[in-house]
């Protein structure tokens, strides 16, 4: 029996007589169309399997599933979830760290800390600085990159440092903020 609030005399009652009727506590089966989800799901798991087939990547599209099946993704979804029992995980990705890079890395943790002792007001005369990257060619936005699995994959990819790209920059400081991008 599936209610909102708390379990009554009442509701324990109907338990009781349910149980000595059926045998169960299991709610009855209601009327009304059966569930295509369980069909439709054969046909979706094939479906996937032959978009990870065709792709180079190895990688499927619950949208291009749907488009094929004539199904809307949010019911593909569904199934992959509820009857399949897939879990959409994102997968992770970052910079590859070069050898020189710890290095570098090491000797500003270690200078940072007597600059701002010599000089407090130091931090705030720091042009702190961010960019990010767009690639032009063969490298994958991972923004809606999902992948199914019934366990967390924990799947990385390291993007090399130096492939071609478009890169926009950003600096700032406690009193103005530059924004630079490049001339396409």
């Amino acid at each position: 029996m599936t209610g909102k609030g708390p379990l009554t005399v009442a509701g324990l009652i109907m338990l009781v007589q349910r149980f000595e009727k059926t045998g169960s506590l299991e709610d009855r089966v209601r009327s009304g169309l059966p569930s295509l989800r369980k069909a439709r799901s054969v046909h979706v798991a094939a479906e996937k399997e032959t978009l990870v087939s065709e792709s180079a990547a190895g990688t499927s599209s619950s949208r291009e599933t749907g488009r094929r099946l004539g199904l809307l993704t949010y019911s593909i979804r569904n199934i992959l979830n509820e009857v399949l029992n897939l879990y959409r995980y994102k997968q992770q990705s970052w910079n590859e760290l070069l050898p020189s890079d710890s290095v570098e890395r090491k000797a500003f943790v270690l200078w940072a800390p007597f600059k701002i002792e010599k000089d407090s007001s130091w931090v705030f005369n720091i042009l702190w600085t961010d960019e990010t990257h767009f690639p032009i060619n063969d490298d994958v936005n991972n923004h809606n990159n999902f992948i199914w699995a019934t366990s967390n994959a924990l799947v990385y990819t390291e993007k090399p440092p130096r492939s071609p790209k478009v890169t926009v920059r950003c600096g700032l400081t406690d009193s103005f903020i530059i924004v630079r991008t490049p001339l396409l």
